[in-house]
């Protein structure tokens, strides 16, 4: 059997970066050593739930580009929020209106 391989884990545990251990790769996929009878499992490198890289640096720039991407979504949803408090501040009642 060959060396392990070593990968680095982002998105399972917030923005912490896990040094795991696999047995072999694809181009999409990883096989992480497995526990009890099963030798290995099978995960995708790229998942909603988890993403695989080769470095730390990769695992790092990857957290660091998914937090800018949050920060600049939170600011355009902060425009369109105080957007529409300035229109809902600036509505007058209509004519007749109790």
């Amino acid at each position: 059997m060959s060396a392990p391989l070593i990968k680095y884990r982002t998105g399972w545990i917030g923005n912490a970066i896990e040094t795991v251990e696999c047995t072999r790769e694809t181009a999409k996929c990883v096989y992480l050593v497995g526990r009890g009878k099963k030798l290995e499992r099978r995960e995708a490198k790229l998942a909603e739930y988890a993403q695989y890289h080769d470095s730390w640096a990769d695992a790092k720039e990857y957290l660091r580009a998914k937090a800018e991407d949050e920060r600049d979504h939170s600011a355009v949803a902060l425009e369109i929020a105080e957007a529409k408090l300035a229109k809902i501040s600036a509505m007058v009642p209509p004519r007749g209106a109790a």
